[in-house]
């Protein structure tokens, strides 16, 4: 698949899976899915009762997270994973935000990442269910990333993690809140915008949103990546709804 630019040139999907690969690792582990879950020792860790076990928080991340069922034309271009250990960056952003310790997860569940086959657009979404010990710590990561401090960690990690792919130059980058969506209360939404280029190819728009929204111990975000135009605000809203109306039909 390729991507235009507005002058007509085209940019190789490899450079672009590439970018969106590493964009969407980082909103994903940042920021409920994208920003939730991480600090020291004194952070924030409340666990009344007992928490949702490994096989409980597996079986309910299959039923919620987002099937080739849910996307007309797309393709598998990754496997989903389950229960990815934090890497060293995702804790140091989160313990930017004052979030939930990470380690303390029962469980993430990573949905398979599916592309678009739109000629002339990049579009891959994916979906990420994390399980927290406590509904409080869900509750709490959902509400790190709606302050102005979580709202600056982002602005300085993520250009951050942008540099170090070493596969393509980009532009300036914006992070900004994206409205919440009518049709799943709570929600919240995160937009990285910047433009990336390859060695024959001129600036080319690319967006990464991060939405989600937390229910009882869980916290349920999809990401959506693309190139050269955002993926239309009605389409993601209806990804979301599916997995909300998923995350509320099912209990852990």
């Amino acid at each position: 698949m390729r991507a235009v630019n507005a002058d007509g040139a085209v940019v190789s999907a490899r450079l672009l899976s590439s970018l969106v690969s590493l964009v969407a690792l980082a909103a994903v582990s940042s920021a409920l899915a994208g920003c939730g879950g991480g600090s020291p020792a004194s952070a924030f860790n409340p666990t009344s009762g007992s928490a949702p076990s490994r096989a409980q928080a597996l079986s309910y991340a299959n039923a919620v997270n987002l099937q080739a069922s849910d996307l007309h034309s797309a393709v598998v271009a990754s496997q989903g994973s389950v229960g990815k250990a934090p890497k060293p960056g995702d804790v140091e952003l989160d313990r930017c935000y004052g979030a939930a310790n990470p380690y303390n997860l029962v469980l993430k569940v990573v949905s398979p990442t599916f592309r678009g086959t739109t000629p002339g657009a990049f579009i891959q979404v994916n979906s990420t269910v994390e399980v927290e010990p406590a509904a409080a710590l869900a509750a709490h990561n959902l509400a790190a990333i709606r302050t102005s401090r979580g709202l600056a960690c982002l602005k300085r990690f993520l250009p951050r993690a942008l540099s170090q792919t070493g596969v393509a130059h980009y532009g300036p980058v914006t992070i900004t809140p994206l409205p919440a969506l009518p049709s799943v209360p709570g929600s919240f939404g995160i937009r990285l915008a910047t433009t990336v280029s390859g060695p024959t190819t001129g600036p080319i728009p690319f967006t990464a949103d991060e939405l989600g929204f937390a229910t009882g111990p869980a916290e349920v975000s999809l990401t959506a990546t693309s190139a050269p135009q955002p993926i239309p605000t009605e389409d993601e809203e209806r990804l979301l709804a599916v997995l909300y109306r998923r995350a509320q039909a099912h209990s852990l």
